[in-house]
């Protein structure tokens, strides 16, 4: 590649690292601002509801409170006792025998409202005063005020206190938090935990919905002590002595039970337990500032994208996996550790940034596979030695499989294209295939002329024409995949041995006669006719082939002329009417060959000049060389023969390839193999197995 040509490639790559850093930026503020937008949407809320419960099933079973014990009036009670609801006398002979075993303090979570007999009542309201204080639950509340046992004025004689025995529900009908107060009256927890400490939990820290429940794990992890048991003395005094007693409905009849995010159905006796627990453990379970919340899912759409800078899309997808299942961690151990940070809009965070990277990831993924398969069909020095160089690490990079060929091995570079040692991976078989260069494949003219040449090359069949398996395109790029021959092409054989032996030439220029005459009769014109393109392989007897057909391009404009480089070795073995560009037949490969015939015997091109333009036009207008003046033991007949075949006008020259090469036979004193051509056709090819040096134009 030219330095302009690096340049500007510099330049395209750092417009693409720009597009994708600013992209990726984009991306990264829209995923962080609709993560922290749905936040407030009820959707996620929801979603974000259900992870909680999942935290609290997976952090399973936890410590209970050791000053938190349970009287339950279970389904036995119930059928051991009168028809429910049952004298308060009873209740308070229940009283009467938790405070006689000692306990701190009575939770009563039944409701007294309503006055009943005075002989009952009065009973209740003595038991309650002689057990002060005791803390009577109700759901009847009306602006702080309640009926219970004849209202507030009545209990604060007796030493007792009203409190709500209500809790807030989720808008799926879940308990998953406490409140200090319900319509003004303190919450059974807020009262129990104001006369265990002396002092009432800062409201601020239970405002709105609430704090966190902690539950101590699903339901039945309080040690439950039966109503009835209490009642007729038959019970462990020591499970009292000194604790909160709860005393409630646990039977399934009465109805007292309530979806909670531990899981499962609780009784309304274990959920104020877990919530009494929970305010005096001092409300374990934070939920995470705002703010905080707020730079997690930043840091996450950031992180992500951070990473899409440098790595390929399958990093990033991989990245932004981790990152999901590394947040799932985050969550549960923070959970465990009383961090309730909200789950569902990192998540959503991550897997928009993810996403969105992915896309960008992809696009410069395909954008630099494509350029470095480019500079891979221009055989770009690094790029090759980068990719061949990864064979055993990295056997099928997306560089290195090019229309399902695995390439190997570079052979040789030309104007044209690329050849390497490949290996075609659903068969297994070596096999040598061109690379056009990327920039002819742009050109639509250009690709035309190739798919159709192409199809006219394969149905060349012949022993000396390299078979073509396949030819096509790739993402761009124009391959054609062709036998490998173990051999060395005829430009390196003469640089390495200087001129050929008479019969030798003549038997290689019989050779591509026969070729050439095969493609004429297809109407294939080969343009291209260069000792680079003979291929002659190393066996015994040597076999030669005539490869790249119809691919070399016709010349056509002046911009092909500055370009030197791209008509080395094409422009020394050009007809005159192939240079003025006019319309050619097969008496232009002839014209060629002639110039092939004389490079075998002389060592060197007919015409020699010190640039390209020069040789240009010496084919136009010189005279027609001479090879005896470069070798006096050639016979004198030979240079009839080259005069003949590289006359200025096409109609002076030999009809076809063949009459050339018998007539250089003849010339030569060599015996023609041509009557054998039409057996030689039918006869296939040797077969060859190792690498070979392959030409290209």
């Amino acid at each position: 590649m030219s330095e302009n040509d690096s340049h500007r490639g510099a330049m395209t790559a750092a417009l693409w690292r720009r597009r994708r850093s600013l992209g990726l930026l984009l991306v990264a503020l829209l995923a962080s601002a609709a993560a922290i937008a749905s936040r407030h949407s009820s959707v996620v809320a929801g979603m974000e509801r259900q992870t909680i419960d999942t935290r609290f099933t997976l952090r399973g079973a936890q410590r209970v409170s050791n000053d938190v014990v349970i009287v339950g009036l279970d389904d036995n009670s119930l059928g051991h006792l009168p028809r429910f609801p049952f004298t308060r006398a009873l209740h308070a002979q229940v009283i009467d025998r938790l405070h006689a075993a000692g306990a701190r303090l009575i939770v009563y979570d039944f409701s007294f409202d309503r006055p009943t007999t005075v002989s009952a009542d009065d009973a209740l309201a003595s038991a309650a005063a002689r057990a002060a204080p005791v803390v009577f639950g109700t759901t009847l509340i009306d602006n702080g005020q309640t009926e219970v046992l004849g209202g507030a004025a009545n209990l604060r004689g007796l030493g007792a206190s009203a409190a709500a025995a209500l809790l807030p529900l989720d808008p799926d009908g879940v308990i998953r938090h406490l409140t200090s107060e319900v319509d003004g009256l303190p919450t059974i927890a807020a009262v129990v935990q104001r006369l265990m400490t002396g002092h009432a939990t800062a409201p601020r820290r239970v405002a709105g919905t609430g704090a966190w429940l902690d539950f101590a794990g699903p339901p039945g992890r309080y040690p439950v002590i039966p109503f009835l048991d209490v009642l007729g003395g038959r019970f462990d005094r020591g499970s009292v002595r000194g604790k909160i007693v709860i005393v409630g409905p646990t039977a399934s009849v009465l109805q007292d039970y309530h979806a909670t995010a531990a899981g499962g159905q609780m009784s309304g006796a274990e959920v104020q337990a877990n919530a009494i627990a929970t305010l005096l453990d001092g409300l374990p379970l934070l939920g995470a500032p705002a703010w905080l919340e707020i730079v997690l899912i930043v840091i996450g759409a950031f992180g992500v994208c951070a990473v899409a800078l440098r790595l390929s899309a399958v990093w990033v997808g991989l990245v932004g996996v981790a990152s999901l299942l590394g947040w799932c961690v985050a969550v549960l151990v923070a959970f465990d550790h009383g961090l309730v940070l909200q789950f569902t809009p990192e998540v959503l965070a991550l897997v928009l940034a993810t996403l969105g990277a992915l896309l960008i990831a992809a696009v410069a993924d395909a954008r630099e596979r494509r350029r470095l398969r480019e500079l891979f069909a221009t055989a770009s020095p690094d790029v090759v030695a980068q990719v061949l160089g990864a064979a055993g690490g990295a056997p099928l990079s997306p560089t290195k499989i090019i229309a399902g060929y695995r390439m190997d091995e570079l052979l040789a570079t030309g104007g044209m294209g690329v050849v390497y040692r490949a290996t075609q991976i659903a068969l297994g078989r070596t096999v040598a295939i061109k690379l056009i260069r990327p920039e002819r494949a742009t050109d639509s003219e250009y690709r035309s002329r190739f798919e159709r040449e192409c199809r006219a090359t394969a149905a060349v069949e012949h022993a000396n024409v390299i078979p073509v398996y396949e030819a096509g395109e790739d993402d761009g790029l124009l391959f054609i995949a062709m036998r490998l021959v173990n051999g060395v092409d005829l430009r390196e054989l003469i640089r390495r041995g200087g001129p050929l032996e008479p019969s030798r030439a003549a038997r290689i220029i019989e050779a591509v006669a026969g070729a050439l005459d095969a493609a004429h009769a297809t109407g294939l014109i080969h343009r291209d006719v260069k000792p680079a393109n003979v291929l002659v392989t190393v066996d015994e007897p040597e076999h030669v082939y005539l490869t790249d057909f119809g691919i070399a391009k016709q010349l056509g404009s002046n911009s092909d002329l500055t370009q030197a480089d791209r008509w080395l070795g094409t422009a020394d073995y050009l007809a005159p009417e192939q240079i003025q560009g006019h319309d050619l037949d097969r008496r232009a490969d002839v014209y060629a060959l002639t110039a092939v015939l004389y490079d075998c015997l002389t060592g060197e091109p007919p015409y020699r000049r010190d640039n390209v333009a020069a040789t240009l036009l010496a084919h136009m207008s010189a005279d027609v060389p001479r090879p005896t003046e470069h070798d006096a033991r050639l016979p004198e007949a030979i240079d009839a023969v080259i005069a003949k075949g590289m006359a200025k006008d096409p109609a002076d020259r030999y009809p076809t390839a063949s009459e050339l090469a018998a007539a250089a036979s003849r010339a030569l004193g060599v015996p023609s193999r041509l009557p054998e051509a039409a057996a030689e056709r039918l006869r296939p090819a040797a077969p060859t197995t190792a690498p070979t040096e392959v030409a290209v134009g």
